[in-house]
Formats: structure tokens, C-alpha cells, sequence
């Protein structure tokens, strides 16, 4: 009750954005079926990482910059692109380009949804609103990673990502919407 509808359609969309991304291992999963060897993903994954640290201060600053809306939807848009990547990638060079554009993907991300939920929120609830926020989130992505092994299992591994760009999709479809509702208010 203390929060209005800005905060309830972003966590609505966080949420959604968190059902359909599922766990890292799945990107393990992929880059080994492709053909990267077992030897090779850690290096992959410190790329990965590499990338993720890297990219996080200067998607600040273009937050800041061109404003964090801006960035989120990017993000969003990026992740659906990536899982799709990954879903169609046949071969290794592919599945390092997706590595390391998947870092660039939670630099983005990562900490700017934070920043931009703090700018929707009640100052007195700013504590109530993360915790909320982190629960919603926290509590899609159980059953995104068991949708994704159902998915790998039982209909294709291409399926799982398939999955996470339709709900990366529809994040950022929702989000441009959130966005427009924004300005009319």
C-alpha cells in the first residue's frame, strides 16, 4: 500500500525478466555442446566475468548520462538478442562472442535496475521496496532454471534460451510501455 503503481509494474517486469533467466550453467551447458572443451570454461567464464567487471563503471556513468531507463531497456533488449544467440549458435567462435556480450549484458544491468528502482520509490520505504523488489526477483529465478532443465530436457537446449529471449521480449515490450506510462504521469 505505501508503494504506488510505478513500483508494482517495475517489479512486475523485474519478475517476468528473472522467469526467464535461468541459471549461468545453462550457458556452460550450451558452450560444451557446441564444442568448447571442459579445459576452456573457466576461461570462457573469467571472460565473461572480465567483461561483466569491466563494463559495470562505464554503464554507470551512461546511466547517468543518457539516463538509466535508457540502459535497462537496452539491457533487456541485449539479453533477448544473446539468449537467441545462444539458442542458434553452432559453433565455438559463436559461443565466445556470446560470453563476452553476455558480460556487457549484466555490466548494464546488474546494478542500474537498483539505481533506477531507488528513483521510484518512497524515501521512507527505500529498505521495504528492495527487499520486496530482491524477493520477486529472487524467487523467479527458481523456477526459470527449472523451466530451463525441463526445456532442455524435454523439448531441445535451444528451447531453454528460446524461452529467455521470449521473456527478454517481452520485458523490454513491457518496459517501453512502463516508460511511455512514465511520461503521461
Amino acid at each position: 500500500k505505501h508503494f504506488d503503481w510505478r513500483f508494482k509494474f517495475f517489479v512486475i517486469i523485474a519478475g517476468l525478466f528473472a522467469f526467464g533467466n535461468s541459471s549461468d550453467v545453462f550457458l556452460i551447458l550450451r558452450a560444451q555442446q557446441v564444442g568448447v572443451s571442459p579445459v576452456m570454461i573457466p576461461i570462457i567464464y573469467l571472460l565473461f566475468n572480465l567483461i561483466y567487471s569491466i563494463s559495470s563503471l562505464p554503464a554507470g556513468v551512461a546511466a547517468d548520462r543518457f539516463g538509466k531507463k535508457r540502459v535497462i531497456l537496452l539491457g533487456f533488449v541485449l539479453f533477448a538478442i544473446l539468449y537467441y544467440g545462444f539458442g542458434v549458435a553452432s559453433n565455438t567462435k559463436a559461443i565466445w562472442i556470446l560470453f563476452g556480450l553476455y558480460g556487457l549484458f549484466m555490466g548494464l544491468t546488474e546494478g542500474i535496475q537498483k539505481a533506477f528502482l531507488a528513483t521510484i520509490i518512497p524515501q521512507d520505504f527505500k529498505a521495504t521496496a528492495f527487499g520486496v523488489y530482491n524477493t520477486i526477483v529472487g524467487l523467479a529465478m527458481f523456477p526459470a532454471s527449472l523451466i530451463g532443465g525441463w526445456l532442455w530436457d524435454h523439448v531441445s537446449p535451444s528451447a531453454t534460451f528460446y524461452f529467455g529471449a521470449a521473456t527478454g521480449s517481452l520485458s523490454a515490450i513491457l518496459f517501453v510501455i512502463f516508460i511511455t506510462a512514465i511520461k503521461k504521469d
